[in-house]
């Protein structure tokens, strides 16, 4: 058997998907009040595989120093570098922890639709308002979006998929900084995609005065979960040591296939 990069990022994907389908070939399509939350079980564990030692993966709320009733959403997956500083609550698979010790949040939903996409952008920009309160860097703290599935009709036209990131980004941005220093600032998260085939990364620059976000997406069979971890890895070893993520290079050289058109602006008014 000759070693196949391809292969182990194929399998990344066939992992959570099989994993995720397992309960349900057992027990059918009965109600199961924890299917979301065994979503974000199998998700952090993978996440917390290739994640460095020092950092902490679990559930929780991002709170600013200056207010405690200034506090984000509670977020599925919450990256946070233990270095720093300790969270100020750690049990029972809950943090609760200031906004410069969080590396990443992510949200983790089963299916991508207009509703869960929306809650997702909503939930990750109350993290980006806690950064804000704390007059921390927005960008210093990645958010990703990470859907097991994708409703088909989006799967057969992504155009869709753009079109509703563009809206929901558009109605909720992120507020600048409270001191402007006219550099782009985060406006919206850094992530959205599948398990399986679709990836959108985000970039932000600055134009005039205006922020702009330059969405980019992929389409490739069992690739999405492959990239979605190279960009949460390349964020974390540029904060955590200042070096780019070897796991990053490994992803680009499969040269995944751009969706058409391979790229969305979207710019504040």
């Amino acid at each position: 058997m000759k070693p196949s990069a391809i292969a182990y990022f194929n399998s990344l994907s066939a992992e959570l998907d099989s994993q995720a389908l397992r309960v349900r070939q057992l027990i059918g399509s009965a109600h199961w009040g924890h299917d979301g939350r065994h979503h974000e079980l199998l998700l952090a564990e993978l996440v917390r595989r290739h994640c460095p030692s020092s950092v902490l993966v679990s559930t929780g709320f991002v709170i600013s120093p200056n207010d405690l009733e200034i506090r984000s959403f509670e977020q599925d997956i919450l990256v946070v570098d233990t270095t720093k500083e300790a969270p100020l609550f750690n049990q029972g698979g809950l943090v609760i922890a200031f906004a410069h010790t969080i590396l990443a949040a992510i949200s983790v939903k089963a299916t991508m639709t207009a509703s869960s996409l929306k809650d997702t952008i909503d939930g990750l920009q109350s993290v980006r308002r806690v950064a804000r309160d704390a007059a921390i860097n927005q960008e210093s703290i990645w958010c990703g979006g990470f859907f097991f599935r994708v409703d088909d009709k989006w799967l057969e036209n992504p155009m869709l998929v753009y079109e509703n990131i563009k809206r929901c980004v558009l109605n909720n941005p992120a507020l600048p900084p409270i001191l402007d220093d006219d550099r782009p600032h985060i406006s919206g998260p850094n992530f959205m995609g599948d398990s399986s085939m679709l990836s959108f990364i985000f970039d932000y620059e600055r134009n005039a005065t205006h922020n702009v976000a330059k969405v980019r997406g992929y389409s490739g069979a069992k690739t999405a979960t492959s990239v979605f971890l190279s960009c949460l890895l390349e964020h974390l070893t540029l904060n955590l040591n200042g070096v780019h993520s070897p796991f990053t290079d490994f992803v680009a050289n499969l040269s995944i296939p751009p969706l058409a058109p391979p790229s969305l602006t979207i710019s504040e008014s």
